[in-house]
């Protein structure tokens, strides 16, 4: 479940432009099919424009690139409004400055939204998702002809710091996710010139732009 978490934070930033799509209401009984929506490639990366509106109402705008490494985790590099880089894996997300430096780095067993982020681009297992069943309510609209997904997450749980989560998916590619935090209020993140491949590069994550 950890790692079905831990990606879906890495995909936030695309549908604020476009404004937020009507919730689905059709329960997810087929975890199987899911699958075939997304894009298998080990590799990816994108840029990625970031609003949140936070519970006062202030507006934190961001932008910057998104690399995914399967089995090894994924990386938000931000190169505005400051310079800085968030790596999240299966076990940590750690935060960098514009140097490289280590500044907070958390267990991811205490950020569901990375949790769930993370699982859900490594594999986008049937088995996973059954395990996300347990804190959330899974719904899903799709159109065919139009190849979209849209792939909702509401907490069954008042405590629970992720609300709920929103995804959209188009031409096998996460474009735009939503999501509402309980202390963060919403976020929106969208994907663009996203690029896929089979191989996955051997050096290490590139902190510096």
């Amino acid at each position: 479940m950890k790692k079905f978490i831990i990606c879906l934070l890495s995909l936030i930033p695309l549908l604020l432009a476009q404004g937020m799509p009507e919730f689905p209401e059709n329960r997810v009984n087929d975890y199987e099919s899911l699958r075939a929506w997304f894009d298998d490639a080990p590799h990816t990366l994108a840029e990625f424009e970031m609003t949140r509106t936070m519970p006062s109402g202030r507006k934190l705008k961001s932008r910057g690139t998104f690399e995914f490494r399967r089995g090894v985790g994924m990386m938000w590099r931000t190169e505005f409004p400051v310079r800085n880089a968030m790596v999240i894996s299966s076990e940590w997300l750690t935060n960098y400055d514009a140097r490289g430096r280590i500044i907070r780095q958390l267990s991811v067993s205490g950020a569901p939204s990375s949790r769930f982020t993370g699982a859900f681009m490594q594999e986008l297992k049937p088995e996973f998702i059954r395990q996300m069943e347990r804190a959330f309510t899974m719904t899903s609209r799709s159109n065919a002809q139009a190849d979209t997904l849209v792939l909702g997450l509401k907490s069954k749980h008042e405590a629970s710091d992720l609300r709920w989560l929103l995804l959209v998916v188009k031409n096998r590619t996460l474009e735009q996710v939503f999501y509402e935090s309980a202390r963060q209020g919403r976020t929106h993140v969208i994907f663009r010139n996203v690029s896929h491949s089979q191989m996955i590069p051997e050096q290490g994550f590139k902190l510096i732009p």
